[in-house]
């Protein structure tokens, strides 16, 4: 659930040739959007798709329309409101996600549960891991493994993977082992696990990594674009938002440019209008690469290249993290990777994280700190003896220790 209407968009993640990311999963397609969060002042509101405000600034946290509803936060609880931004369902929840085949993923404490438009619960909070309603069915943690639940609570697929995405396009992304593959909702595999990072798919197409690039597949897993991008996300309203050399532009189901790499960040086009950030200020922009909206006078300026690419091998933003409606986790804090996961209330509501990042296995940590003594060791012997080997381990060792930390979670 996201916490600032800024960080509305899609998650896509940098590249790089030591570090290995994968790419993160995004917002699924929604039902037509009439109103769009923005921020203003620290506060939150909607404009329709012609710029203009509608629902004034007012929330503490806001996020997309969906089935009719939009979940918003006032002080520290979600509810949801309406199109005229009346309050449908009272603040309540600790966690509020959007409207999806007409239930609502929520979070009351440490529980998670399926929620009706009238506010009640369909499907009692009793899970430790959950996500949204796609073609049906939902993803649900049952005996430590993903499985998926039908709208009654029923398991139809048993619980069998290491982690899973929500269904899109009859098909749900998953992880068995380190590689990520498609199922359908018989539970059958349809593609193999091998990929480094996916996507879910949406207009018949997904974004996939291999070997640091990222390019889209069909639902036969054959390339259509060829990974060529240092991030991806998925297509919506026939564009897909991609990264090149620290800008964000977009493509066509070709793969062709149709409005040229230039933001900072940016996000789906959803109804014809995409949020994008030439700098630090939300903006919205047409099909055509026009502004329809501003938040401020300096909002549609160039962004400075060396500020939009900073962070190359990280996540390119907080706001993309924070955005995204992956499967939700809840655990033990000192078991989960703290940072830009986290909810405020309560402590212990994650997002899932394993297709947004690997994080490098212990034995895997040892070995480069060791083999970096070792080296240090060797060159050391070579220019002073016994002393200069126990330097260049002492040296050799501090260096792969600090390059394992900066690239564990990576």
């Amino acid at each position: 659930m996201i916490q600032n209407i800024p960080r509305k968009a899609l998650v896509l993640l940098a590249g790089g040739v030591v570090i290995v990311i994968v790419l993160a999963i995004t917002l699924l397609h929604r039902h037509a959007s009439l109103n769009y969060p923005i921020q203003v002042n620290g506060k939150y509101g909607y404009i329709d798709r012609s710029g203009k405000v509608v629902i004034n600034p007012q929330f503490d946290g806001a996020d997309q329309f969906s089935d009719g509803y939009a979940a918003v936060k006032i002080g520290k609880k979600w509810g949801y409101i309406d199109p005229s931004g009346k309050l449908a369902i009272n603040p309540q929840f600790d966690l509020a996600d959007p409207f999806s085949d007409g239930l609502a993923l929520t979070g009351v404490g440490k529980q998670l549960g399926f929620i009706k438009t009238n506010g009640t619960f369909a499907i009692n909070a009793q899970y430790t891991g959950a996500g949204e309603f796609g073609d049906g069915l939902a993803p649900v943690i049952l005996n430590g493994r993903w499985g998926y639940i039908d709208k009654s609570g029923k398991t139809v697929i048993a619980p069998q993977f290491d982690e899973v995405g929500n269904f899109s396009d009859g098909l749900a992304l998953v992880r068995i082992g380190d590689r990520y593959g498609y199922i359908d909702h018989k539970g059958k595999t349809v593609i193999n696990p091998q990929f480094e990072g996916a996507g879910d798919f949406h207009d018949g197409l997904a974004a996939v990594r291999m070997e640091n690039r990222f390019g889209y597949i069909d639902k036969s897993g054959k390339f259509v674009i060829n990974p060529q991008f240092d991030s991806a996300g998925d297509f919506a309203d026939g564009v897909a938002l991609v990264k090149i050399a620290g800008q964000f532009g977009y493509i066509n189901k070709s793969g062709k440019f149709v409005i040229n790499p230039q933001f900072q960040e940016a996000g789906n086009f959803e109804d014809g209008i995409a949020p994008v950030w030439p700098c630090d200020q939300q903006a919205y922009i047409n099909k055509a690469g026009k502004y329809v909206w501003n938040a401020g006078e300096t909002a549609a300026q160039p962004c400075n290249p060396s500020m939009a690419a900073s962070g190359a091998g990280q996540y390119v933003s907080e706001r993309y993290v924070e955005s995204i409606h992956r499967p939700v986790l809840i655990e033990e804090p000192q078991v989960v990777v703290p940072a830009v996961y986290t909810h405020e209330t309560p402590e212990v509501i994650y997002r899932t994280r394993g297709h947004h990042r690997h994080r490098r296995s212990k034995a895997k940590s040892v070995a480069i700190v060791a083999g970096s003594a070792a080296a240090g060791a060797a060159i050391g012997t070579l220019a002073g003896g016994g002393k200069g080997a126990a330097i260049g381990a002492a040296s050799g060792g501090a260096a792969g220790f600090i390059y394992d930390r900066l690239t564990h979670n990576r």
